[in-house]
């Protein structure tokens, strides 16, 4: 396994739809994609330079769509009628081997919902956690069941293997901002009880992390330096938590 790559889900991904491409983040994520071995190809609108050049300069496929922006006139309930119409458009194009993703929360719940109709690969959400588009995308109900995180992970898997996605479709086995406050409420004591002494100490926040992650079952955090244009980063941490098999 290369540095900095997931325990994958049990699909083969090859190819990986970003849709958005030419934002900021985006494009460093596609990049990074990229540069591990997957076919990236993206969609976006309104672009320009210098973001509208960097797909090219990948080698990248652009495909300019008209994507209404949820803080826009059309509002969210547009921008995700769009993505309700437009990824069946893509799967009919590229395959449903085709793994979609958007950085926009807004965006996940049609997002989620379609991919499970239409059979194609959904390997986590911009912020992945069980609670994030699943419920309302498959219409499960958590009344009496709020916080329980193993109930909503194991609702989703019988949802999933009613169509067969069961290993095409994944989320963490955590909220990402449950483990954030969990790891930082542990340091944050180890720090206040002298444990640990130096408020940057990298390696004592990803024990804390790390032991975060195994009071929830979720295996070992990868936790990495972001690194823009050669220049290290380290106060900005990245966090991978394994991908969560509904096929087990």
């Amino acid at each position: 396994m290369t540095k900095g790559t997931p325990p994958m889900m049990t699909h083969d991904i090859r190819r990986i739809h970003l849709i958005g491409i030419c934002g900021a983040g985006m494009a460093s994520l596609a990049a990074m994609l990229q540069d591990t071995g997957y076919d990236i190809t993206g969609s976006d609108e309104g672009v320009y330079p210098p973001m509208s050049d960097q797909p090219a300069r990948l080698g990248i496929e652009l495909v300019e769509v008209n994507a209404p922006d949820p803080t826009g006139d059309a509002g969210v309930s547009g921008a995700q009628q769009f993505i309700t119409e437009d990824v069946p458009r893509q799967i009919a194009t590229y395959g449903k081997d085709t793994a979609f993703f958007s950085t926009n929360c807004a965006m996940q719940e049609p997002l989620i919902r379609t991919i499970w109709e239409n059979g194609a690969i959904y390997p986590q959400q911009c912020c992945p956690s069980p609670y994030h588009g699943y419920p309302a995308g498959l219409n499960i109900d958590v009344s009496g069941h709020e916080g329980d995180v193993q109930y909503m992970l194991d609702q989703i898997a019988i949802k999933l293997k009613e169509k067969g996605q069961e290993g095409r479709m994944s989320t963490w086995g955590v909220p990402i901002n449950m483990l954030m406050i969990d790891a930082g409420v542990r340091y944050a004591i180890k720090f206040a009880e002298g444990q640990v002494t130096d408020p940057g100490d990298v390696e004592a926040f990803k024990t804390a992390l790390n032991e975060a992650a195994a009071g929830r079952n979720v295996g070992n955090i990868t936790v990495s330096n972001y690194n823009e244009d050669g220049v290290n980063l380290p106060n900005f941490l990245m966090l991978l938590a394994p991908y969560y098999d509904f096929s087990k």
